[in-house]
């Protein structure tokens, strides 16, 4: 009996070690190669993961640092986003999980991110850095300075509730309305192929008639939070599609027209600018040139013509 005991224990131990290295010979998940862009703009820097199909991701600024966890492993040349964003960045790791990216800040950033189609784009803002403290050590009573009155932080935006939304397109344009209890202010900026729209007041916007709607002129409409908390909203558009805002009552409209309307469209973009749906391309080749002319050859002599 002790016997059979110590052999099934011999075995079980052999299994459990072959089953570890059988585990640690297998490969990891396949990382991904993903092309990065990134560029300064003239109040942010951008960066841009151009993913082969779309996965799911997360952004947060912890600490110093900029955190982007994928779903899956990702492999990208991330030292030239560092390299195209001096002012922003200063180093960048990848976790040993292959999915998470690990950013050095060189100052405190407002994050913003959104997707437009497969790609995920991250905003960084500069955020207003924290006045620096001058401390006096050893001081007495007498030479202590009062003491100055702290900088006042950007007061919270008041929160309105629910707004809703609403979308559909028109022979010309696709239209967002964002409806508020109580109205509220917006700016529109626009940077290419991406909209934001930022409100003065905090908000949820209500999104889910957005998501069932598919709009010609308007994709991955995303909301996401100011650095007061006051809502915003990005989209992606055609970047030679005009946009068209205004304000009825406690309603704001956004109309983005139909793509080759936009007027003084930049010639970079308007040589990036993809074609509108549906266009075809047609490739024009030169025509080979027409041969060289050559002189007729003379008649030849009629019969018993004498020849001159």
């Amino acid at each position: 009996m002790g016997r059979g005991r110590g052999a099934y224990r011999r075995w079980l131990c052999g299994f459990v070690a072959a089953t570890a290295l059988l585990a640690a010979a297998m490969p990891a998940a396949r990382a991904v190669d993903v092309p990065v862009r990134a560029a300064t703009h003239k109040t942010f820097g951008r960066m841009v993961f151009d993913w082969p199909r779309q996965t799911g991701y997360s952004a947060s600024v912890e600490g110093g640092t900029l955190v982007v966890r994928f779903d899956e492993p990702i492999n990208a040349a991330l030292d030239r986003t560092v390299s195209a964003l001096p002012d922003y960045l200063s180093g960048v790791r990848i976790g040993g999980d292959g999915k998470t990216v690990t950013f050095d800040l060189k100052r405190p950033v407002t994050l913003k991110s959104f997707r437009n189609g497969n790609a995920v784009a991250l905003d960084l803002t500069p955020a207003a850095e924290a006045p620096a403290q001058t401390i006096k050590a050893e001081a007495t009573k007498a030479e202590t300075p009062a003491a100055s009155p702290a900088a006042p932080a950007a007061a919270p935006a008041r929160s309105a509730g629910r707004v809703t939304v609403s979308a559909g397109d028109t022979a010309e344009q696709s239209r967002l309305t964002f409806t508020w209890p109580e109205g509220a202010n917006y700016t529109l900026r626009r940077d290419g192929a991406s909209a934001t729209l930022l409100f003065d007041r905090n908000g949820n916007a209500d999104l889910a008639p957005v998501a069932k709607t598919t709009l010609r002129n308007i994709q991955n409409v995303e909301q996401f939070r100011q650095a007061n908390g006051a809502l915003a909203v990005t989209l992606a558009v055609p970047q030679d599609a005009e946009i068209k805002d205004s304000k009825s009552g406690r309603s704001v409209v956004i109309d983005v027209l139909n793509p080759g309307t936009r007027a003084g469209l930049p010639a970079a973009e308007t040589a990036n600018a993809p074609p509108p749906p549906g266009a075809t391309t047609t490739t024009v080749r030169p025509q080979p040139a027409p041969p060289a002319s050559v002189p007729p050859a003379p008649a030849a002599p009629a019969p018993g013509a004498a020849a001159t």
